[in-house]
């Protein structure tokens, strides 16, 4: 990964794990006005559902061929010089927030995306992630205990297509 690119590993030893129960109360705590200037700096929170993997696979679908792929909201995503392909609506903002679960990586001051090596293992149904996470300002505060699996968030998971997928292909191109 360039020095360049946001390390998502190094942030992670800053997040705190607390559990769904603690997290609820966090984000009401964190809705109270501060005393001194009665500004709300509220924790957002946030999971991966449906839309953010169909973001996510159509990206790992297109990177076989290209190392970013643009994402765009509204256009969908694009390869190099190639076609738009349809995608989820809001695939920018959804890519941002599997970003923030280490599920893909942006290159600095740009719509390109990759794919993360937790991102495929994710897609391949081999590595979990926080079912929430709670965020401010585009960081990462705290993640739940509870862990979270791509057939927790999808009804059906087409295991003989990622079995079958050219993975050798993206070893090299991967992060």
């Amino acid at each position: 990964m360039s020095d360049e690119l946001f390390n998502w590993a190094e942030s992670k030893s800053a997040i705190k794990t607390v559990s769904l129960e603690s997290m609820r109360g966090i984000v009401l705590d964190s809705k109270i006005p501060c005393q001194c200037c009665g500004v709300i700096a509220a924790l957002n929170p946030h999971r991966i559902d449906k839309q953010k993997t169909r973001v996510i696979r159509d990206i790992a679908i297109l990177q076989l061929d290209n190392q970013w792929i643009r994402v765009e909201s509204g256009r969908g995503l694009r390869g190099d010089m190639g076609e738009w392909k349809a995608t989820a609506y809001q695939a920018g903002a959804h890519i941002t927030r599997a970003g923030w679960f280490g599920l893909a990586e942006s290159m600095p001051r740009s719509a390109d995306w990759r794919i993360t090596s937790l991102g495929f293992d994710f897609l391949r149904g081999i590595a979990d992630i926080p079912l929430r996470i709670l965020c401010r300002g585009g960081i990462v505060i705290y993640e739940s205990i509870e862990r979270i699996r791509i057939t927790d968030v999808t009804e059906t998971f087409d295991k003989d297509y990622w079995d079958s997928y050219p993975w050798s292909e993206l070893e090299s191109a991967s992060p």
